[in-house]
């Protein structure tokens, strides 16, 4: 697995690095550390206003604390991983376009980004790029945070480990979610993971019809329960299938499926805030787009901007 890590030394970066030091990775795993100098004009002239002499000393200071924190990043992950498995990369220039080209570049299986990056004249360094990476990055891409103080409450009160464990897999019966199913299952993860596989079934809206004359109210209700039904007993099968696929891939780890009524995005986000779940993972569809750019699924990327546990979409 090749691993591409874009940091810029802020909390958020820091907390990333964190949560890829705790968990476990495919043996062999290759990691790429990226730091990117922003030298886009905007950017510069946000941050070296009215410097006038001064500026090339203060960039030159700000560059060298970059480079400071990409080689600490570096040595920490190359303790995990080992020396010959971690390299550093050190650019500048526009981050959005270097990153997308150092995955392909790399041919990275994964993008791991930060939440949000270091806050330089109102502006955050990858903050303001994470949609643009999750949007068009061809890998998978995993936006990592710490454990939320809401969610750290209830691990608390629940006698639940604070540290990553809890993954929660929304799926449905597409080839993206397949994909991403078999992904997961050919990863290690903690000893005592919980998964907790989600089905959540969409009802068709029938507020539309109801304004039509000809259409009889309780005919319309007796359809949308048999609909309901239907999907609910395939999706029976489909949860009890994987259910079955994590417990035999992952015989020491907690497994369990659940079905739900309702809006994806809605459901997901309320069962991970009261679980607490410490990670999301998604299925994304891919749609080409203009200038060969790759979409992600709007419900995927809603999920990942909304949630307050860490995400990955997989691709």
């Amino acid at each position: 697995m090749k691993v591409l890590v874009a940091t810029d030394g802020s909390v958020n970066a820091e907390a990333a690095i964190d949560v890829m030091l705790y968990r476990p990775w495919p043996q062999g795993t290759r990691v790429k550390v990226l730091t990117v100098a922003d030298k886009s004009p905007d950017f510069i002239a946000k941050l070296f206003p009215f410097l006038g002499g001064t500026a090339s000393e203060v960039e030159k200071e700000w560059i060298d604390g970059l480079k400071e924190v990409l080689e600490e990043t570096r040595a920490k992950l190359a303790e995990k991983f080992g020396e010959d498995n971690v390299e550093a990369t050190f650019r500048e220039g526009d981050p959005k376009d270097i990153v997308l080209e150092e995955v392909e570049l790399y041919l990275a299986d994964l993008l791991v980004l930060g939440d949000v990056g270091t806050k330089v004249a109102g502006e955050s360094l990858f903050g303001t790029l994470t949609d643009v990476l999750v949007t068009n990055a061809p890998s998978s891409v995993s936006v990592l945070r710490r454990v939320s103080p809401d969610a750290m409450v209830k691990e608390i009160e629940n006698e639940q480990p604070i540290e990553e464990d809890k993954y929660l897999i929304p799926l449905d019966d597409s080839e993206h979610s397949e994909h991403m199913i078999e992904k997961v299952l050919e990863r290690p993860w903690p000893a005592n993971a919980k998964f907790k596989l989600l089905h959540v079934i969409q009802p068709f809206d029938t507020g539309r019809l109801k304004r039509f004359s000809k259409v009889n109210p309780k005919d319309l209700s007796e359809a949308s329960k048999k609909q309901i039904k239907e999907m609910k007993e395939k999706a029976d099968k489909l949860i009890e299938k994987n259910v079955a696929r994590f417990k035999e891939q992952y015989p020491d780890a907690a497994v369990a499926g659940d079905i739900v009524v309702g809006h994806p995005r809605e459901v997901v986000l309320k069962l991970a805030a009261e679980w607490p779940a410490d990670h999301i993972i998604l299925g994304s569809r891919r749609i080409k787009g203009l200038r060969n750019e790759i979409k992600m699924g709007a419900i995927s990327k809603s999920i990942l901007f909304h949630s307050r546990c860490s995400v990955e979409i997989v691709r």
